[in-house]
């Protein structure tokens, strides 16, 4: 499963007490989202990671990392015992949802790596000059085995063609293995902004960035640094104590972060900076997620601004697991994201 930001031990949880935000937001059950990925077939039954990429006709892009696909019986919710996928993108157009994967026998991954020994998990993605551009965290099996047996290997990314959502190519964009790319992306002038989490298992994570060039996409990537933007230098955190999935974006004249507390924190916050490097400041307590404790618990809180409404809410989610495996097919409301709307989180 994709636990990517989630290899810490839930007993140890870190205390979030060297963080004192105002609680002053409003939350709101996002019901229409939720009931949107409350499924019982024809293709995703559920899945984690939760990224949403806005097309420009409209349509938009929801990708996912290790994924259930099969019947969910309708009185009880139990899901038939079926194996997991890598990955999965759903096409969500008005109220209606196609799922897209691997079209075999049985069910594959949507998107597969050349190594057979590898596998992807989607990151966040953009849009530009009539192509998707996804970016892929490259994942391979370890020494450790169970649910944490998985290890970082690089960033790679596929282009899709638009409007057809046809796959042009996958390649790799860097070959790092200290920095997770392709996190959170934002477009912000001349530049695609790239946001990073520093791959450090059982350890506190670390915020990244780089930009490239929107007009050259192939150009060498710089890096923010301790001396500023750099060409040379490798990146330096911008901020600790997050978790490996967040959002970045503009809203008006800032620059927003929402993630979740580090270390399986139920709490999730949002950062606030006048520039995209930041400084990320300020941080406020959005929301206490309600089905975290015991063998469950929630992660890898995510924004969705495309769909901010009139009076300024955010939609945010946030995905459910527990460490008791079977439960997964007893209860499909377990592994799949659940939506809030917030007021108030600026």
């Amino acid at each position: 499963m994709a636990f990517i930001g989630c290899q810490e031990k839930i007993v140890e949880k870190q205390k979030d007490d060297d963080k004192t935000p105002t609680h002053r937001a409003e939350v709101e059950i996002a019901e229409v989202f939720n009931n949107y990925f409350t499924r019982y077939g024809d293709g995703w039954t559920g899945a984690d990671a939760t990224y949403s990429i806005p097309l420009p006709d409209g349509r938009v892009v929801w990708t996912f990392g290790d994924t259930f696909l099969g019947e969910v019986d309708s009185t009880n919710r139990s899901r038939d015992p079926q194996p997991l996928i890598n990955n999965s993108f759903m096409v969500q157009e008005g109220d209606a949802f196609v799922t897209l994967y691997g079209k075999t026998n049985p069910p594959s991954a949507f998107l597969v790596p050349p190594n057979p020994l590898e596998k992807y998990w989607p990151n966040h993605g953009f849009t530009y000059d009539d192509r998707l551009f996804v970016f892929l965290y490259t994942w391979k099996n370890n020494e450790n085995g169970g649910i944490f047996g998985f290890e970082f290997v690089r960033t790679d990314q596929a282009v899709f063609d638009l409007p057809s959502l046809s796959l042009q190519s996958i390649h790799t964009i860097e070959d790092d293995d200290r920095v997770i790319w392709g996190i959170s992306v934002m477009k912000e002038g001349p530049y695609l902004y790239i946001y990073g989490s520093e791959d450090r298992p059982f350890e506190s994570k670390r915020l990244h960035l780089a930009r490239v060039p929107l007009a050259n996409l192939e150009a060498d990537w710089s890096y923010w640094t301790q001396n500023g933007w750099s060409l040379e230098e490798e990146s330096y955190p911008l901020l600790e104590g997050i978790s490996n999935q967040f959002s970045v974006f503009k809203h008006q004249n800032n620059y927003y972060l929402i993630v979740q507390g580090d270390s399986f924190s139920e709490k999730i916050y949002r950062y606030k900076a006048t520039k995209p490097q930041g400084p990320f400041t300020d941080p406020l307590v959005l929301y206490e997620t309600p089905d975290h404790g015991g063998e469950t618990w929630t992660y890898n809180a995510c924004a969705h601004p495309e769909f901010m409404q009139e009076d300024g809410s955010l939609l945010i989610s946030y995905n459910v697991n527990t460490m008791n495996f079977n439960e997964l097919f007893e209860n499909a409301d377990y592994y799949r994201p659940y939506f809030v709307w917030v007021k108030n989180w600026e």
